[in-house]
């Protein structure tokens, strides 16, 4: 890891740490090229979040996080998971 990334690691809480991915999130898709799928699987949508599944399933939930459902599989858009990001960090 660089310097500045582990400075700012250790620097930034999580609020400005989530509004800095935020910020960063369409330049690192436009990154993954145009195979990235617009739908994410829960393990993908944690791993995004920083998070566990359990948590994506919780906010699957509460309704804070739409889903879409695909037999037993939790998909998520990933428009919807930054637009996520973006209601939490304002």
């Amino acid at each position: 890891m660089s310097a500045i990334v582990d400075a700012l690691l250790h620097e930034l809480d999580d609020q400005a740490l989530a509004r800095l991915a935020a910020r960063l999130a369409p330049y690192l898709d436009n990154a993954a090229g145009a195979d990235a799928s617009p739908l994410l699987t829960a393990t993908e949508a944690a791993t995004l979040l920083r998070c566990n599944r359990k948590r994506i399933y919780e906010l699957a939930q509460r309704g804070a996080l739409p889903v879409h459902r695909d037999g037993g599989r939790l998909l998520i858009r990933r428009t919807d998971l930054h637009a996520y990001i973006d209601r939490k960090a304002a």
